[in-house]
């Protein structure tokens, strides 16, 4: 299945584990995936978020478990 109507979606998850609920869903709606480290790299091009997203984008943010929301707050900060 592919969802024409929401061109510049993008899928994302609240370190770690979201990742399986987000990548089986991005898959399913064939919309790219983002995915938020907990910590930025020390190395390479020191990313905190593996993926392409641009100003004017709608991330779609995917939770395993909400106990104090907490992570869900971290993530949607970064």
């Amino acid at each position: 299945m592919k969802c024409d109507d929401i061109d510049n979606t993008k899928i994302a998850e609240v370190p770690y584990g979201g990742i399986p609920l987000a990548t089986r869903v991005a898959k399913k709606i064939a919309i790219p995936m983002l995915m938020q480290r907990q910590e930025k790299k020390k190395y390479g091009m020191k990313k905190e978020v593996e993926g392409l997203v641009e100003v004017g984008d709608d991330v779609i943010l995917i939770e395993d478990t909400v106990t104090t929301g907490a992570s869900t707050l971290k993530t949607i900060k970064n």
